[in-house]
This record gives C-alpha cells, structure tokens and sequence, in this order.
C-alpha cells in the first residue's frame, strides 16, 4: 500500500488519463504531484489516511480546482480525530493551519 505520492513518482506519467489511488493507505501527497498529469480524466483518491493538516490544503485546493475528475467518492480526512470524516475539499486554511502557520515560516523564534 501506498503511504505518501511525490512528484517525481508521477512526472514520468504525463500521458495517464486515469488514475486509481482508492483504498491505500495514503496520508500525504506532495505539492504539485498531480500537476503533471494533464492529461488526466479521473481519479479515485477515496479510502485512505488522509492527515488533514497544513500540508493537505494543496490537495485540498486541487480537489476544488479539478472536482470533475473526481470519480466514485470523495476523499475524507481520517485524521486528526476532530476532521475525521470531514471531505477533503471543504478543508480550509482555518480548518488545518490555524496556529501552525508560525511553525511553517521557519521563523527563529525571539526571546
């Protein structure tokens, strides 16, 4: 099962029309990893770990952007428990990065 999608795993599969994700076990998905594949016409990202933080508002934005391609069911988060069951693309950026958006910017901190 697969647990995380890089980009470089998919830059190779630029003509991929459909692509079935449903049912691993996947929690995150790096920036632009479906980008590459503009030739895409579905895709099944259902039934999987989604970690709805910070990190999955890209997704999130992309599920917006390209809902038609979207087959079968909608993705959900699984985690954390207080997203739990909630979809993916009605994730916002106060939904997963209220507070962690410090953390992100690399900013030393000040005493």
């Amino acid at each position: 099962m697969i647990r995380k999608l890089v980009r470089s795993t998919l830059e190779p599969l630029q003509n991929l029309s459909r692509l079935d994700l449903d049912s691993n076990n996947l929690e995150f998905m790096e920036e632009d990893s479906l980008h590459a594949l503009s030739n895409l016409k579905t895709i099944k990202l259902a039934k999987n770990a989604w970690h709805c933080d910070c990190k999955i508002l890209h997704l999130a934005n992309w599920i917006r952007d390209h809902s038609p391609l979207i087959f079968d069911n909608q993705p959900k988060c699984q985690s954390p428990g207080h997203l739990a069951g909630k979809f993916l693309y009605s994730m916002t950026f106060a939904d997963v990065c209220d507070g962690q958006w410090l953390s992100m910017q690399n900013i030393p901190t000040r005493v």
